[in-house]
């Protein structure tokens, strides 16, 4: 039997147009371009996409705070009724302002009255005991030990702090014995002298009252006007690097003097920085970004714009 081997054919081999080349070369070439425009131009929608991850160091920034600034009557002095940074709620009493023109002789003639009241009250009592009366009278020698402290030796206390727990001891006193004397012409005049007193001081005074909770704080810094929640969209790229070229200053107060304190919201808070035209460490709005702030930790917070 005779095998014939079957000859192989040869495969014809399929010439490619060199165009074909030339448009993929040039489509890679668009694809690089674009891709170099998207990255160093500092495109948003890149950085918004969960695969990609930077990290910014040493930054300096500046925090905006959502917060009330409380304002009254133009005013000489303020009496802060909390700490600095203590938490407070809707009610609660924040300062008291004395107004223009007022003068502590205001102060010290209510309190001279409420005295020449109890001397009058205490010719009434006699020798009579009182537990509750002893208290009183050791409560208010304590208290005028610290406001003679305060005055001959700078002791750092509030002084008209002071004077006002001091009315507040005195004028409970009063009260409390004014239940248990018989009230006498004399007394009579005497209560109605305290009590004028005490109606002239209120004109001079203004309670001011947290509208709703957070963190009180007494300091400012001179940009709570320009710089808060509600002007986001008007905070510029120059007025953030002068927030930060001027954090160091000592002056934290104000020349305005109807500008009392801020009740600052706690959980909610704004971060600024500054980032060259030419990098890509850009935020992405609605996106989230760990920040953390030497001294106060780490905290997570999404992005909402930019400086222009």
């Amino acid at each position: 039997m005779i095998v014939r081997k079957k000859r192989k054919t040869k495969k014809q081999r399929t010439r490619i147009d060199p165009r074909f080349w030339i448009i993929i070369g040039g489509l890679a070439a668009v694809i690089g371009v674009l891709l170099f425009i998207l990255i160093y131009t500092g495109r948003e929608d890149l950085t918004g996409r969960g695969a990609m991850t930077f990290s910014v160091s040493d930054k300096s920034a500046v925090i905006i705070r959502d917060e009330e600034t409380y304002l009254s009557s133009e005013y000489a002095r303020v009496a802060c009724n909390m700490e600095e940074g203590a938490a407070v709620s809707a009610g609660d009493s924040l300062a008291t302002v004395y107004k223009l023109g007022y003068s502590d002789e205001l102060s010290q003639s209510l309190l001279k009255a409420r005295e020449d009241v109890y001397k009058a009250q205490l010719e009434r009592i006699g020798s009579t005991k009182d537990h509750r009366l002893d208290e009183m009278n050791e409560e208010i020698l304590a208290l005028k030990s610290r406001i003679e402290d305060c005055v001959m030796q700078n002791s750092g206390e509030d002084l008209l702090k002071l004077y006002r727990s001091l009315d507040k001891l005195l004028k409970e006193r009063m009260d409390y014995l004014r239940d248990k004397v018989q009230e006498t012409e004399s007394l009579r005049a005497l209560y109605a002298q305290a009590d004028d007193k005490e109606a002239l001081l209120s004109t001079w005074t203004e309670e001011v009252t947290a509208r709703e909770g957070g963190l009180v704080s007494y300091y400012f810094d001179g940009y709570e006007q320009a710089m808060n929640a509600e002007k986001l969209n008007m905070i510029t790229a120059d007025l953030v690097k002068r927030a930060i070229s001027e954090s160091g200053s000592a002056h934290w107060t104000t020349d305005d003097k109807t500008r009392v304190c801020r009740v600052v919201n706690r959980d909610k808070w704004y971060v600024a920085f500054i980032t060259d035209a030419e990098e890509l460490t850009r935020t992405a709005k609605g996106v989230s970004y760990d920040v953390e702030i030497d001294g106060h930790g780490k905290s997570s917070t999404c992005s909402r714009s930019r400086p222009k």
